[in-house]
């Protein structure tokens, strides 16, 4: 009975269920999410301003490429209406500037940015994070800068 199938229709089931086979979700990674602290690696993790002391915190014991972690802005005394601009570049390689889109979580009284970096070919990269926090109402801004180290996935 299977010989009687035209042989163009078994061609396409065999193609068709590679291709879905291919297509499953990839498998998940076990997290590796912390509470929000300073890495190795990081060059400054604790910051004094005209807005107050802050410490710029990460979710993840370290940065792995291709895998999405949080940046923190955490500081008592900070206004909950600055304008936080940021990026990341790298300083090993350049990659180009990745912007960063931070918001105030009410409830954890912190700012936080989701972020995510590519794969390097080298084993690890060395990333700038460039953070200018204004308060328009009183015309103040100022710009901080840390390194940190990213790991190939």
């Amino acid at each position: 009975m299977f010989f009687n199938i035209p042989i163009n229709i078994v061609k396409l089931f065999i193609v068709s269920s590679f291709l879905f086979a291919g297509c499953s979700p990839a498998p998940k990674l076990a997290s590796s999410y912390v509470s929000p602290q300073c890495i190795n690696g990081q060059s400054q993790c604790q910051f004094d301003s005209t807005f107050g002391q802050f410490h710029l915190l990460f979710n993840v014991d370290k940065v792995t490429g291709e895998q999405e972690f949080q940046i923190i802005i955490q500081g008592d005394g900070l206004p909950d209406n600055l304008t936080v601009n940021a990026y990341l570049e790298g300083k090993s390689m350049y990659m180009g500037k990745i912007p960063l889109f931070f918001r105030y979580d009410a409830q954890q009284h912190h700012y936080v940015s989701d972020a995510i970096l590519g794969s390097c070919s080298e084993p690890k990269m060395i990333w700038q994070l460039v953070l200018t926090l204004a308060d328009a109402a009183n015309n103040k801004s100022q710009t901080f800068f840390t390194d940190f180290q990213s790991y190939r996935s």
